[in-house]
């Protein structure tokens, strides 16, 4: 159930101002200089005077704490977000808590759980199909080299995704069952390709915990930490809290197609891979639980070791020539649109494997993510800290966001 919580109200009232929320911490602790941090909002001042995003809104935490709230303008910390692809990292820890609890191994096929994906074949350019050379494992949809895709683009087998109407599916099962007949755009860990993995994934983690994946989240992730205002579903009554959605367009932004709105009241399934809407403090919240060595208030979600699993780069584990190359991927990073950012994958988000090529101040194995509406997030373990940037701008790959904030965040550290 989606509601504000009583510190989330507090908050509320603390911000009246719509300049700037400070929270929890100790000031002596942050290492953070709070005049360069509002660069931030400089950055994202930006954006909004231009009329290029309709605001921003940004969080800084460290696993004792959340150090800054703010928001550009209007966004309230009770707010709900469409997070997108921030839905991922949640997905991959649900997945990691099945692996503590030895029901399952990364290095498992995923036709152990899901039959249909037997017997998978691969699509060549030519037009034939061959088989696969090897099972596609669970490690495969965690890091997205599992030869599946997304759908939307002018190859063979993108077209294929789009006729088959997958997310019109009425179920995970479904939906399982629709991507497992369609065929692979290469070979089982022989390319990293993003794609509808991790909501794959989702069907994996509902068959092996035994119960709905979305209930698995809400019993296991976000009760447990206090995560009161995220899932995958909206109450009529709780609309007025969903901010609005606008799509890029040249010069400016335009309001979203109603139906982006629609499918959070009466979502067909759980979309492990992109489906969830959140608050800034919630994420904030999951993000503190991962810098904090798996653990926040006294409550247990994964162990450290685990969580250091997490954030290693699997595909040097897999084939050194493997890395996270796709050309959104340098739009929305920066603006030369260079996909050599030195990124490689852990489980659910990408890694920083080489801080010169990336280009950002930070640290080798700083772990991350974003979505489709622009908001990102970011943990670096060995300094301790995190970021989290809203905003609800789509798509992701029209604006520097990512390296800009991430890069606002690191300069403020003292």
């Amino acid at each position: 159930m989606l509601y504000c919580r009583l510190t989330q109200c507090l908050l509320l009232l603390l911000s009246l101002s719509l300049i700037s929320v400070t929270a929890a911490a100790d000031p002596k602790n942050t290492r953070f200089d709070e005049e360069r941090l509002d660069r931030v909002l400089d950055m994202g001042r930006q954006y909004v005077d231009a009329g290029l995003l309709p605001d921003v809104m940004y969080g800084v935490v460290t696993s004792r704490g959340v150090v800054r709230m703010a928001s550009v303008n209007e966004y309230r910390p009770d707010q709900l977000f469409r997070i997108y692809s921030l839905t991922k990292p949640i997905t991959a820890v649900a997945l990691l808590m099945l692996l503590e609890e030895g029901k399952l191994l990364l290095t498992d096929p995923v036709a152990m759980y899901l039959p249909e994906f037997e017997n998978p074949q691969v699509l060549l350019p030519g037009g034939s199909l061959v088989p696969a050379e090897r099972p596609i494992t669970i490690r495969h949809l965690l890091t997205h080299t599992a030869g599946l895709t997304y759908g939307g683009e002018e190859t063979g087998v993108s077209k294929r995704y789009t006729q088959a109407d997958l997310w019109n599916a009425e179920s995970l099962a479904e939906f399982s069952t629709k991507v497992a007949a369609l065929p692979l755009v290469a070979q089982p860990g022989a390319l990293w390709h993003y794609s509808v993995s991790l909501d794959v994934l989702g069907r994996v983690i509902e068959v092996v915990a035994g119960q709905p994946f979305d209930d698995f989240l809400e019993a296991r992730i976000f009760k447990p930490l206090n995560m009161d205002d995220t899932g995958f579903l909206i109450k009529q009554d709780e609309l007025e809290r969903l901010v609005p959605h606008y799509i890029y367009r040249e010069g400016g932004m335009s309001p979203a197609p109603q139906e982006t709105t629609r499918d959070y009241l009466s979502p067909p399934f759980p979309a492990g891979g992109g489906g969830l809407v959140s608050t800034l403090p919630d994420y904030l919240r999951f993000a503190q639980m991962l810098l904090n060595g798996g653990q926040l208030d006294g409550v247990r979600v994964l162990s450290r070791k685990t969580i250091e699993l997490m954030t290693m780069d699997h595909l040097l584990a897999m084939d050194a020539k493997l890395t996270v190359d796709e050309a959104w991927i340098g739009r929305t990073e920066n603006r030369s649109g260079s996909v050599d950012l030195g990124f490689g994958f852990g489980l659910g988000g990408a890694i920083i494997r080489d801080v010169a090529a990336n280009g950002v101040p930070g640290s080798k194995g700083t772990y991350g993510w974003g979505g489709n509406t622009n908001v990102y997030f970011f943990l670096d373990r060995e300094e301790d800290v995190g970021g989290v940037f809203f905003t609800q701008l789509s798509p992701s790959g029209v604006y520097p966001l990512r390296a800009g904030f991430r890069s606002l965040v690191y300069q403020a550290m003292e």
